[in-house]
């Protein structure tokens, strides 16, 4: 009875969040110190997930409660098995394969987080202007919180059930918070918890990481990439090709290669150093099955695009530290600074202010420019 008062509390459309949050968190403790029989908490979990189906208002604190009932049972350690432990013991990871089995919880959260998604996006271009971390569609939580609160649920379903996101759901995400994000904030939402599917063990269907690497990430405009994509695109690149050891000895064959040196010739700055930086780590692993005349024509592509990064727009040579820019970051180098009209950049005619500033990312890159360029001489 207690229980099922706590619940009618919680439930309630006008209780305040406050009051919400405590109801459900007394729920919990009395099912974690009262409840020692598993039917109990089962026939909570049942009624949660017929919560989430039918009142997707309620999709965040049900899924909350999914989260805090499961996590009340034990979590099966390495070294146990099924043939040691007490008869009454039920581990967690059996609990939410269970429940997987029963409900297709996976498939009910990306439903849920997909129908979420389209219907903010039906509000059109209202929301341009709108704060994602204060925006609250449905009066409790922030926009940013409904998309965090849904993958980390998913993540955590995965991780503790031992499951993997098959190829559907994967494209699915992508596409709701990559392909078509309301806010810039729902697609850093979907690069940073792909990235983190990307671990040592992953939690993305092994057969499809090549086929979703090859779709979706290298199908992107490089323009849309931030860092948190960047990084991403990193551990994608380097699951599919260095795991799945896709070289070969021959970097034609590297998944992804084409589009890492499109963005080796991008226009964000540190986008622009990272992908070097793979390419450098990537010919490196590579270089006990390379040839000197293939690692050679891959420095001397590298170098020949970070070059053009650095010319100077005056005298159009390669400009070396100390290198100045304007507030947008246009290039110029020391001697030439001195020189221009009203002391303003010649590429968008801004003022360089009282003191120059200096180019730290294009210092960076001219500093990796030589060292690229001693190891290109030391090949034989």
């Amino acid at each position: 009875k207690v229980l099922k008062l706590f619940w009618t509390v919680a439930c309630c459309a006008d209780t305040s969040t406050e009051i919400m949050n405590q109801a459900f968190s007394a729920h919990l403790k009395i099912l974690d110190r009262s409840c020692s029989q598993n039917r109990e908490k089962n026939r909570w979990l049942d009624k949660c997930v017929e919560e989430l189906e039918a009142n997707p208002k309620w999709a965040l604190p049900a899924m909350r409660q999914i989260k805090g009932i499961c996590s009340l049972y034990q979590e099966q350690l390495a070294n146990d098995t099924l043939n040691h432990r007490a008869s009454t013991v039920v581990y967690r990871k059996e609990v939410i394969d269970m429940f997987q089995k029963k409900h297709a919880l996976v498939i009910l959260i990306v439903d849920n987080l997909t129908q979420y998604m389209a219907c903010i996006r039906a509000s059109g271009d209202s929301l341009a202007n709108f704060d994602p971390n204060v925006f609250s569609p449905d009066g409790r939580y922030s926009h940013t919180d409904q998309i965090s609160e849904r993958l980390s649920f998913l993540l955590f379903l995965l991780r503790d059930g031992s499951l993997w996101l098959c190829a559907p759901q994967a494209k699915q995400i992508w596409q709701c918070l990559v392909e078509e994000p309301v806010f810039s904030s729902d697609r850093e939402h979907g690069f940073g918890w792909f990235s983190s599917l990307m671990g040592d063990e992953t939690d993305l269907e092994p057969e499809f990481h090549r086929g979703f690497f090859e779709s979706k990430l290298t199908k992107l405009d490089p323009a849309l990439l931030s860092e948190t994509g960047m990084e991403c695109f990193e551990r994608f690149f380097k699951s599919v090709n260095y795991k799945e050891k896709n070289t070969k000895g021959k970097l034609i064959h590297l998944v992804g290669l084409d589009f890492c040196w499109k963005l080796v010739q991008c226009t964000n700055t540190k986008l622009s150093v990272k992908a070097s930086n793979l390419l450098k780590e990537t010919y490196a692993n590579c270089g006990q099955s390379l040839g000197n005349d293939q690692i050679r024509k891959m420095l001397q592509r590298l170098i020949k695009e970070k070059v053009k990064d650095l010319e100077c727009p005056v005298c159009l040579e390669e400009a070396a530290a100390p290198i100045f820019s304007c507030k947008e970051m246009h290039v110029i180098c020391s001697l030439c600074s001195g020189k221009v009209k009203n002391n303003t950049c010649p590429v968008c005619r801004c003022s360089y202010g009282k003191e120059k500033m200096r180019h730290r990312f294009a210092e960076k890159i001219s500093e990796e420019l030589k060292q690229m360029r001693k190891e290109l001489a030391e090949l034989k």
